[in-house]
């Protein structure tokens, strides 16, 4: 397609709360994979130490301890982060966005 044919838009503005409601949820996801595969990874772990320990003492605890922030801290404050993360650029977006005249799209 030839860049005469394309139409040309500027994004002079965009919506904050829409911004940081998108990153939280982007966010929360991503934590969320992140969690389960370090529980799996704890799990596997634990299993392998109690395996390999002489005594035999189980360390369910400690695993319960990860498994816990990484399924429940983990995924809660990154998506509070990312919502604070949304607010600032967005805001920070439309404060330089006066200057630079936006960003430029083709369609």
């Amino acid at each position: 397609m030839d860049q005469s044919e394309l139409e040309e838009v500027r994004i002079k503005k965009i919506g904050v709360l829409s911004l940081a409601n998108t990153l939280a949820l982007v966010s929360l996801f991503i934590s969320l994979v992140i969690g389960i595969i370090f529980s799996i990874l704890a799990l596997v772990g634990v299993s392998l130490l109690s395996s390999l320990s002489a005594t035999g003492v189980s360390q369910s605890s400690s695993t319960g301890q990860i498994i816990l922030i990484s399924l429940i801290f983990l995924p809660v404050s990154a998506t509070i982060l990312g919502f604070i993360q949304g607010l600032l650029i967005g805001w920070f977006y439309n404060l330089s966005s006066k200057i630079s005249r936006g960003i430029k799209l083709y369609a």
